[in-house]
């Protein structure tokens, strides 16, 4: 849990120094918004990792609100590992018009396990904005028939 906070402080850290080239932040403008995303988390009920890639596109309305699509990567590695893709809505709140801001976000859609089926994709997150970057911990809901208990629920913390 150390090396993991460790992880996070060198990150803030890092994309504090690079939002200083960036005048405001990215939500509070009325413009087009591409988004990717890294992220790795545990499985709360179990020991299984997840590593995941994200990207979302849509437009942000200049007042902190943002709303767009996008589609997903998940690998899940247990026995044996498999690959899942969501495709969702994505819905975002920065609450405040400065280098760093807060943010909460939430990803709602369907999500299909290669091989084995499909289902429900939910992912409340909340984080920092910190110029172009964002550091996130989200919570991760993916459903479906690759699970014993025909869903797993995670905890995961990223970058954007």
């Amino acid at each position: 849990m150390k090396r993991i906070l460790m992880v996070l402080v060198v990150c803030c850290c890092g994309f504090a120094a690079a939002a200083e080239d960036y005048p405001v932040n990215i939500y509070h403008d009325n413009w087009y918004v591409g988004n990717v995303e890294l992220n790795a988390g545990i499985a709360l009920n179990s020991n299984i990792l997840n590593a995941g890639v994200f990207t979302t596109h849509g437009y942000a309305f200049g007042c902190g609100l943002f709303t767009g699509f996008g589609v997903g990567c998940i690998l899940s590695y247990n026995a044996p590992a498999y690959v899942s893709v969501p495709a969702y809505v994505d819905f975002r709140y920065s609450a405040v018009d400065d280098k760093v801001s807060p943010f909460v976000d939430l990803k709602v859609g369907a999500v299909r396990h290669y091989g084995c089926g499909g289902g429900l994709y939910l992912s409340p997150s909340f984080g920092l904005d910190i110029g172009k970057w964002s550091v996130f911990v989200k919570y991760q809901h993916i459903g479906g028939e690759a699970f014993e208990k025909d869903a797993a629920d995670y905890m995961s913390f990223g970058t954007s």
